[in-house]
């Protein structure tokens, strides 16, 4: 039996992944881009250590908090280093493993073709529950095949110890068991004795009972959010909504994850494994790979997936279908290697050059959505410092995530907006503003709002006054409430009315778009299609279902900003308009898919961008039915109806 990590292929094995490894970190260190909301939550999370969290369980806060202790810094770069370094870890424990089960030469394929699926060039640049979870997942893989083979009691609680930590990185972990259980139905080389596996079972549960007691503590928090991310919970509906086009555009996604001749490579491997046609091993590896695949398919046909939740499926899938087009169709192989290693050299630069990487147009980078929040964050600290503010109260995850990072020594504290139900992010569960009882004095356009706290009882200190954001795209928020006197064309797309021309706009969600804008994006989720469903509805409204859509945000603009009040002649006075919905305004309640009826009946509720005239009301004067209500924040006291 030929060595696991020794052999002719480690060595040349070791040289290549450490130049791709360190081309990645150098990016790291140059990229401007700031922390995504999803790496910003998991920095936030490390500073709390827990058994557990809202929504993933606590090993990436661990591991970022570990290593930004070390190296006595919170900067991207740390936050962001683990990545790289954990590919690599993978792509050779993927080689041991395809040393194992094929050959030397076959494991240094397999390591250099998982350092270059198009998966992992994106994910080495970031971190992610993924880059925290593959490591362990392919430790577990091996240690499970050696305990198979050798029968020792220490390599099968090594196996489970790792499962448990590849599923204390992510849930989807889960799906290596459905593996074990079937792949000894097609394998000798997977049948683990009765005694090894349950011990191997122990392992694993006592590695993940404290994330397990914590979820029962805290209401399964994680699990219930798992759900509700695949519309379990919170839209019944879903869940008897079949859309094999949304399953169709899942495998079609699967395409630019593990690489088009990869995947279709897999597919043939699958078709003949099906005839019998195909080696020992390759029968065990898809007993590891397909259940995930099959899975996520099936919950893409009932309401939609992203691309990225069977992820998992691709570390036995590399060790599978790797070797065999090794020994069956090299020309192909090496076309993947020149398509998906020009990816891997292109996306350092692009992360590098993040700033300036665009499609023609300068404003539109392709990057758009790692660009621009940690500088919004700071103009609304300063806004908040110059204005003598302790509390910044916003409802949007996004906004919230970046200002607790980027504002960690500001001395600021930063809450969210309470909601109806269940919390609906971290912030919210951890973070809530009690709102305090006060009064509301009417602002004037130009002004902005402030909240003016009653007189305190004899034993109660008064509360800091609260800037409060709203639910809008961040920067347009941003810059309504504080009055930064940008021209209203470079906002995001705004009802009523649908704002003015759209042609400077960018759509509020990096993986959307406007009608008549190219499908060209980097983004692994899910882009937005016809009939396509919201996303998020507590902030996204439906999309239109005609020309295409286009993405409308849930609240009106504001009157705040001069620029917004003069900008259209056909502007209409507030008093005017104000007497129109005042019995919406006094229930506080804001409708989530606004629009005039005019504009319906007039204009065609057009959605191409092109100039128009919009007559930015704070309020719709009539409206849709609603997809859902929203409380109302420091918005209404800025308008006449509140006063």
């Amino acid at each position: 039996m030929r060595p696991d990590l020794r052999g002719v292929w480690l060595g040349p094995a070791l040289v290549a992944l450490t130049a791709i490894t360190a081309l990645r970190i150098a990016a790291l260190a140059l990229t401007p881009m700031d922390l995504f909301v999803d790496e910003a939550q998991y920095w936030l999370w490390g500073q709390d250590l827990a058994f557990g969290y809202y929504s993933k369980p606590p090993l990436i806060a661990w591991l970022i908090r570990a290593v930004t202790e070390l190296a006595g810094s919170d900067a991207p770069f740390w936050v962001r280093l683990p990545g790289p370094l954990l590919h690599m870890a993978t792509a050779l424990l993927l080689g041991a493993i395809a040393a194992r089960l094929w050959s030397p030469r076959a494991a240094l394929f397999t390591a250099l073709a998982y350092a270059t699926l198009p998966m992992v060039g994106v994910a080495s640049l970031l971190i992610s529950t993924d880059s925290v979870m593959f490591p362990f997942l392919a430790a577990a893989l091996l240690l499970w095949l050696q305990t198979a083979e050798r029968g020792r009691p220490a390599t099968a609680i090594a196996a489970g110890v790792c499962l448990g930590l590849a599923l204390l990185a992510k849930y989807a972990a889960i799906y290596f068991l459905i593996g074990a259980v079937i792949a000894p139905l097609l394998s000798p080389a997977a049948r683990v004795r009765p005694g090894l596996a349950l011990l191997a079972l122990l392992a694993f549960a006592a590695t993940i009972a404290p994330n397990i007691w914590w979820n029962v503590a805290n209401g399964f928090s994680t699990l219930e959010h798992t759900l509700d991310n695949a519309d379990w919970v919170r839209d019944p509906a879903a869940r008897v909504s079949l859309s094999p086009a949304e399953a169709g555009v899942f495998l079609g996604e699967q395409l630019a994850v593990f690489g088009p001749v990869l995947f279709g490579g897999l597919v043939a491997l699958t078709l003949s494994t099906l005839r019998r046609r195909t080696g020992a091993p390759v029968p065990l590896l898809l007993a590891f790979t397909l259940p995930a695949l099959a899975v996520v398919t099936a919950q893409a046909f009932l309401s939609g997936a992203y691309a990225n939740w069977a992820a998992s499926a691709y570390l036995a899938g590399t060790v599978a279908v790797v070797p065999w087009l090794l020994a069956r169709a090299r020309t192909w192989l090496a076309i993947s290697f020149a398509l998906n290693g020009a990816l891997c050299l292109a996306l350092p630069f692009a992360a590098i050059f993040a700033d300036r990487l665009s499609l023609g147009n300068p404003d539109h980078l392709l990057l758009s959505r790692y660009i621009g929040q940690a500088e919004l964050s700071r103009q609304i600290i300063a806004e908040a410092e110059a204005e003598g503010l302790h509390t910044i109260v916003a409802r949007n995850r996004d906004v919230l995530a970046d200002l607790f990072y980027t504002g960690r020594d500001a001395g600021l504290s930063y809450r969210a907006e309470p909601q109806p139900g269940r919390p609906q992010h971290h912030y919210a569960l951890k973070f809530p503003w009690t709102r305090p009882a006060r009064r509301c004095a009417a602002g004037q356009p130009g002004r902005r709002a402030r909240l003016h706290p009653r007189r305190p009882a004899a034993d109660h200190h008064p509360r800091p006054r609260q800037l409060a954001g709203q639910d809008h795209h961040p920067v347009a928020r941003a810059r309504g409430l504080l009055g930064l006197g940008f021209h209203p064309a470079q906002l995001a797309d705004h009802p009523p009315f649908l704002g003015r021309h759209r042609l400077h706009r960018q759509p509020h969600r990096g993986d959307k778009r406007h009608v008549l804008q190219p499908r060209i994006c980097l983004h692994l989720g899910q882009r937005h299609r016809p009939g396509q469903r919201p996303h998020r509805p507590d902030i996204h409204a439906v999309p239109a279902r005609i020309l295409g859509g286009a993405v409308r945000v849930a609240l009106g603009a504001d009157l705040d900003n001069p620029d917004d009040l003069l900008a259209d002649v056909r502007m209409v006075e507030e008093p005017q308009i104000a007497d129109l919905h005042g019995a919406h305004m006094v229930a506080g309640l804001v409708v989530a898919h606004p629009a005039p009826f005019l504009a319906h009946v007039t204009l065609g509720d057009l959605r191409i961008p092109a100039p128009d005239i919009g007559l930015r009301l704070e309020q719709p004067v009539c409206h849709q039915p609603i997809t859902r209500f929203h409380s109302v924040t420091l918005t209404l006291s800025n308008s006449p109806a509140a006063a």
